[in-house]
């Protein structure tokens, strides 16, 4: 999963990422604890990922992208609000390693 994040935001997408010795791209927000959600092939290839952070702590959405919510200074969902089951999605990640994976291959670029 780590390295398919590296692979489609370090090389396909050309963002300011850190790659570790590993080949593993992490950000601050993986020692939050996140729910990963993860496809899999049937032989245990990653498929694609995505990550959920609680909207009470910190998110990314927040700290880096306040812009697209008005510039609001706290997430707020359809102004629910912050809450413990209240979960926001980032670093969604497609793997490109199968012959048919990358059919989207736009995936995650911002259309302006």
């Amino acid at each position: 999963m780590f390295r398919d994040r590296a692979d489609q935001f370090k090389i396909r997408l050309n963002w300011e990422v850190n790659v570790d010795a590993h080949g593993f791209e992490r950000d601050e927000y993986n020692d939050l604890n996140p729910l990963y959600v993860i496809w899999e092939n049937a032989d245990g290839t990653h498929v694609g990922s995505m990550r959920f952070l609680p909207t009470v702590g910190r998110v990314m959405v927040n700290d880096h992208f306040s812009h697209l919510l008005g510039g609001r200074p706290n997430f707020q969902f359809n102004d629910l609000g912050m809450h413990p089951i209240l979960f926001v999605s980032g670093r969604k990640s497609k793997s490109c390693s199968s012959a048919d994976a990358c059919r989207w291959r736009d995936y995650g670029r911002v259309r302006r």
